[in-house]
């Protein structure tokens, strides 16, 4: 209990701040984000150590998944490939049709990263140095280099889709997802840096 009362508190009270200066990949956030969170890992980190935080029930809860359907058990948050002393970003886009959850991360270990992939049986696809996976309905998207992870997850509006202009249109049967605008989404801001 004493874990799980840390790791909220860390993530309550100081990891979670709203996003209102320039920082490290801030600058690739599009301007017009509904909401924008930072998550800064220095301050996680220097409240807790991550071996800690693999202890706490959220951090079990995460390796657990992330150990799911691999045949390699993920034991520690530090062999993601991610650097966690650093902000990560949340950011959410909307348009008429289309909910974007996007997930800005820096990369530490660009192999570490990959490899939950490989070890999940995730194909992934590789062009100009950007390495790029989509699930089966491309509802998610994730694009990343040596450099950064953006992860973008679209769900269709389904008050949009189910419009009779709309459903007429695009000849729907029934509501449909955002998945290949994630995409277009995703490859717009990889290209900006």
């Amino acid at each position: 209990m004493n874990s799980l009362y840390k790791c909220l508190v860390a993530l309550v009270f100081a990891s979670i701040t709203l996003s209102s200066s320039a920082q490290d990949l801030v600058n690739k956030i599009p301007s017009d984000a509904l909401a924008v969170a930072t998550i800064k890992g220095k301050n996680f980190t220097d409240l807790m150590s991550l071996k800690e935080f693999n202890n706490t029930f959220i951090g079990k809860e995460i390796l657990s998944k992330l150990s799911k359907g691999t045949d390699k058990v993920v034991n520690s948050v530090e062999n993601l490939g991610f650097d966690l002393s650093s902000s990560l970003y949340y950011y959410n886009l909307s348009n008429d049709s289309v909910f974007y959850n996007c997930f800005l991360a820096p990369v530490k270990n660009a192999e570490q990263l990959e490899a939950l992939y490989v070890q999940a049986n995730q194909k992934f696809t590789v062009k100009n140095g950007i390495k790029s996976y989509y699930n089966s309905d491309s509802t998610e998207v994730a694009h990343w280099n040596d450099k950064f992870l953006l992860f973008v997850i679209g769900s269709g509006k389904s008050s949009y889709f189910a419009r009779p202009e709309v459903v007429e249109r695009f000849k729907l049967s029934q509501a449909t997802s955002g998945g290949q605008a994630a995409d277009s989404l995703s490859i717009a801001v990889l290209g900006t840096g």
